[in-house]
């Protein structure tokens, strides 16, 4: 996931914004609604009923602009801004304007810089730690060849005589050394730093010299600032790497159906090319997946492209990396691939269905002690690749169901129930967000476990366990009162702790960093506030004396100890269940509906008297959510229950049309309709 491509540094610099859909009938063009803006800013337009399609990043001073799609980072954490803005509580998203240089920036010099390679003993721990841990999970090239290339670079006496040619060798000499030292001592370093700059200055030159060398580079150039959480920059490398791959002709190598026109025509040659580009596909499929951006390359298949042929002896990393990206790539297709109107919400959830088997299926290929369900039990060298494709696994399974995650629990089981009676996927699809709170809690493991075991690299970012802490928040949001609350708040704290140590290890603003601790530090006061608001509600209702008019005109009054009618309990549990069902609606409101025995409502309180009650209900839902003041102090007034849910009385169809990326110019914003509407 690039999640800090939503995102921009510096004051000076606009926050994130997003096009929100808005109805027509309140306001006919499409809003920039800045995340974090005040209340008064977007009128009467409910924050739970505006669908955002894209997310744009703006710094007019220096005239920048990304734009990224609805991933699942920037859809879930924009579900659980609602959640926050229900309780008047600062949204996460405000910390994440800063941050967008660390992941679409690197600083160069001016002057190309060619540094001596280190010395025999040093070159050669970063040479074996490269092939030890990073090489056996992308294969990018010629074990043999690639050392002796080190080897002679480091005894060139001027490494600025070295034929055109041999550029890309050098930078894939660069790369390694770099790669090795960070990984080696799992954080950046020094002599990671230099090497990396060094290859990032002759960019330019390998692009002129665009042949497989090139690719090999540039998709080590990938891997490289994928280790860094530089995501943006690393989006830019792997476009680069699969158009000069396409230029060469390895997208036509395949083990079934090789090139006759290719010009290759020895069948190891052939197979190695299919490697290079089956490696392209899959850090294209992993990127797509997590910043919602459209892909380069279309469909994977990787038994066509690889083949049993091309399995080295022994654990065959790569086929079950390529098994991953097909499916990968079929997610994205299901989350962005079609318009609003040409599913129905049944065709939503069997397509769903069908994704959500296929990854089981292939989870059930992999060895016992790398299935991503279970515990990892593999050898400690082997760990932080299950730990890489156990979690691109749970992230996939996320974004695959995050539907179920962000619609009211009851709700969605109920349509699944109404749209797929007999279907035997109905069970899981029910239990959708359960399968990511789990998928989300996998990784938050994961990543801690890393980090105990001192195994921690380079090719488990800090993207997805981010991802983790959001569906934990929303998870425990949704369920505040939930039997798993401690244990969920402690994994969050813990996992949010350690991505924020990575973040700022890797260089990544600081204030970027402390949104991963806010989103702990929001949700559980999110819960405390609901738990307050319960405890005060039912403190409220304990305190409501109704009462009866009689014949005579007479009022007798209801106490709650049980003196009075035999009516009390039922009138009591009346109320009580009329407060909890009464939606956007409030509780004022609700009274009108109680039956004619109990016209009146009184307060009985041994130490104050007589009093308002409305002074014991909570606030009336105004617009949809309740804000912060300009202190940043809570303004809310006690009334959790008394706001919809996010989502409320959203179909499946509408939640998908909310997460979709679309261009809105193509398709027509107004004809989605307004939920907020129903009922009305």
């Amino acid at each position: 996931m690039v999640k800090t491509t939503q995102n921009n540094d510096g004051p000076e610099q606009e926050q994130m914004t997003s096009k929100e859909y808005v109805p027509p009938a309140r306001t006919p063009q499409v809003l920039e609604n800045d995340i974090g803006q005040d209340a008064n800013t977007i009128e009467s337009i409910s924050p739970m009923h505006q669908p955002h399609d894209m997310f744009f990043n703006r710094d007019h001073a220096s005239n920048r602009m990304k734009m990224m799609g609805a991933s699942s980072w920037a859809c879930l954490t924009h579900t659980l801004n609602l959640y926050l803005r229900r309780a008047g509580l600062q949204q996460v998203s405000r910390h994440f304007k800063y941050g967008m240089r660390h992941a679409e920036e690197f600083h160069l010099p001016l002057t190309i810089s060619l540094p001596a390679l280190p010395p025999m003993e040093t070159r050669q721990r970063y040479i074996d730690t490269y092939f030890d841990r990073i090489h056996r999970l992308w294969p990018l090239f010629d074990v043999d060849a690639t050392k002796a290339a080190i080897h002679q670079f480091a005894t060139t006496p001027k490494l600025e005589y070295v034929q055109q040619e041999q550029i890309p060798l050098l930078v894939g000499a660069y790369l390694i050394m770099s790669l090795g030292a960070d990984e080696e001592a799992q954080s950046l370093t020094r002599d990671g730093d230099i090497y990396l700059q060094a290859a990032s200055t002759l960019i330019a030159h390998i692009l002129f010299v665009a042949y497989l060398p090139t690719v090999q580079s540039l998709l080590l150039l990938t891997i490289v600032f994928r280790g860094r959480n530089k995501d943006g920059l690393a989006w830019q490398t792997i476009g680069m790497a699969i158009r000069v791959a396409q230029s060469i002709g390895l997208h036509r190598h395949s083990v079934v159906k090789p090139s006759q026109d290719h010009g290759v025509t020895q069948k190891a040659e052939q197979l190695f090319h299919a490697r290079i580009w089956g490696i392209a596909c899959c850090l294209d499929k992993i990127m797509q997946i997590e910043s919602g951006r459209p892909s380069q390359i279309g469909s994977v298949d990787k038994d066509q492209m690889m083949g049993p042929e091309q399995s080295p002896p022994g654990l065959d990393y790569l086929q079950w990396n390529m098994g991953i990206a097909e499916f990968q790539a079929s997610i994205s297709d299901h989350m962005y691939g079609c318009k609003p109107g040409n599913r129905t919400s049944r065709q939503l959830l069997l397509d769903t269905a069908r994704l959500d088997k296929a990854l089981l299926d292939w989870s059930n290929q992999l060895p016992p002690e790398f299935h991503p369900s279970n515990e990892l039990f593999c050898a400690d060298a082997d760990f932080h690749i299950a730990a890489h494709l156990s979690i691109q696994y749970h992230q996939a399974m996320i974004a695959l169901h995050r539907a179920a995650l962000i619609a009211p629990t009851a709700q969605f089981e109920a349509e699944v129930a109404r749209q797929c009676p007999d279907e035997p996927s109905r069970f899981r699809l029910k239990g959708g967000e359960m399968i990511c709170i789990k998928s989300a809690r996998s990784i938050a493991r994961l990543m801690i476990e890393l980090a105990d075991k001192k195994t921690e690299s380079r090719i488990v970012t800090a993207g997805p366990a981010m991802l983790a802490c959001i569906v934990i928040a929303i998870y425990t949001a949704k369920n505040p009162a939930g039997r798993m609350q401690a244990a969920d708040l402690e994994l969050l704290k813990a996992c949010a702790t350690h991505v924020k140590d990575q973040y700022l290890k890797s260089g990544q603003d600081e204030v970027f960093a402390q949104g991963v601790v806010a989103i702990y530090e929001e949700v559980n006061k999110y819960v405390r506030i609901v738990r307050s608001s319960t405890s005060s509600v039912d403190a409220g209702t304990k305190a409501i004396v109704p009462s009866t008019t009689t014949n005579s005109g007479t009022t007798a009054q209801l106490s709650g100890n049980g003196v009075g009618s035999d009516n009390n309990a039922v009138a009591t549990s009346q109320l009580r269940r009329e407060h909890k069902d009464c939606g956007t609606s409030s509780w004022i409101h609700q009274q009108q509906l109680t039956s004619a025995a109990v016209p009146e409502m009184l307060i009985s309180s041994s130490v104050a008297g007589q009093s308002n009650w409305q002074n014991q209900i909570p606030a009336v839902h105004v617009n949809g959510a309740y804000w912060n003041d300009d202190n940043g102090e809570d303004n809310y007034q006690n009334g959790v229950e008394s706001q919809p849910l996010p989502f409320d009385d959203y179909n499946v169809e509408e939640l998908w049309n909310w997460m979709l990326l679309m261009d809105s110019s193509s398709y027509p914003m107004e004809d989605l309709g307004d939920p907020s509407h129903r009922g009305n």
